[in-house]
């Protein structure tokens, strides 16, 4: 009975949420930079200011250098879009790339980041979402292909909404892991010869 007790007791996790330990969040130094950068005008009037869609610039440079460090990539500020999250970041592409009649599929590897399922079915995206499996080595690349040309020559062949003049066939999510360098390998590939998604494996 007391080992009954005892198992009834413990604390469940929500695993719905991330659970950082509170000594890995790093106070004093956001503390340390917020004052250092809100004590100086040069720094802080222009960072406070509006500023181009993309993001403040210099933070920009900056990402974009420790991203080029961490993968290997030459460093290219002009593809970092500063955002206010995940979310936010996937409804814009998907306000800027995708038709909801004329994108056929949104691949997202499996299992992908549970939130991101709405915001596709906000972007009339719905019953397009598609389970994309990996292997050792990230995306599995064949796999992709071949679902990719069953939907070759099928739908509209240009947006019909007017709204996405640069629609694209098929939506690609990755989360933001080593996965997603592949998740971007795999749509240059994709995009040099087809341009259809597969129909069977629905998120």
């Amino acid at each position: 009975m007391a080992a009954s007790g005892a198992a009834q007791e413990k604390r469940l996790i929500n695993l719905f949420r991330g659970w950082p330990s509170p000594h890995l969040l790093p106070a004093e130094l956001l503390k340390a930079a917020a004052n250092r950068a809100l004590s100086d005008p040069s720094v802080f009037i222009p960072g406070l200011q509006y500023h181009p869609d993309p993001g403040y610039p210099p933070l920009q440079a900056d990402l974009a250098a420790w991203l080029g460090a961490a993968y290997g990539v030459d460093p290219d500020p002009k593809r970092i879009c500063v955002t206010g999250g995940a979310s936010q970041s996937i409804a814009c592409i998907l306000q800027c790339f995708t038709d909801a009649e004329y994108t056929q599929a949104v691949w997202a590897i499996a299992p992908c980041y549970y939130l991101a399922c709405p915001i596709f079915e906000d972007s009339g995206l719905t019953g397009k979402l598609r389970a994309l499996p990996e292997d050792a080595e990230g995306i599995d690349l064949d796999w992709l292909e071949q679902k990719l040309e069953s939907y070759q020559g099928k739908g509209p062949a240009s947006p019909v909404s007017g709204c996405s003049p640069r629609g694209v066939r098929n939506e690609y999510h990755a989360a933001a892991s080593a996965a997603a360098v592949t998740g971007f390998r795999a749509k240059e590939k994709a995009e040099g010869g087809s341009d259809g998604g597969s129909g069977s494996e629905t998120i």
